[in-house]
């Protein structure tokens, strides 16, 4: 038996082992095994400099920054729809006021405005329904600043 364990193991490896896929990294997609559904690139605040479009994500889950100084952000939970055209989940919104973090409540995000990168289709817009106070908004991809995702309108 445990030869056989052994030997799909090695087999696993040698297979994702091209493809840079870890049993860890399976949220972390290859845009060449999983072009077909769109992914959240620049997670979870962005890169200091040059391109946002790394770390592929299919259902994203844990902090979104809207903001370099951590005065807003999300935290996604899961999802109940994933599809090729959008991605509906949860998640709840924080805010930091006065150096005072203010948790906002659990709400309903939809990831939605499908685009591609290098042959890997990836959503540029989420929207957040009662991100603060009652206000919903909706926050968009930036390929290029610092913060990778920014409140596009409401929410403020």
């Amino acid at each position: 038996m445990k030869p056989k364990v052994i030997a799909a193991a090695v087999m696993i490896t040698a297979v994702l082992g091209g493809t840079g896929v870890t049993a860890a990294s399976a949220s972390s997609v290859p845009a060449a095994l999983h072009n077909s559904l769109p992914v959240v690139y620049g997670l979870p605040i962005g890169h200091l400099s040059g391109s946002n479009f790394f770390n592929p994500q299919i259902r994203p889950t844990g902090p979104m920054s809207f903001a370099a100084d951590g005065s807003g952000y999300m935290v996604m939970h899961s999802y109940s729809n994933w599809t090729a055209t959008a991605g509906t989940g949860s998640a709840t919104t924080f805010a930091r006021i006065a150096g005072r973090t203010i948790r906002g409540s659990r709400t309903m995000i939809r990831f939605f405005r499908v685009r591609t990168h290098d042959g890997q289709r990836y959503f540029t817009r989420v929207f957040i329904r009662d991100c603060w106070h009652g206000k919903s908004g909706t926050a968009y991809f930036q390929p290029r600043y610092q913060v990778s995702w920014a409140i596009l309108k409401g929410c403020a």
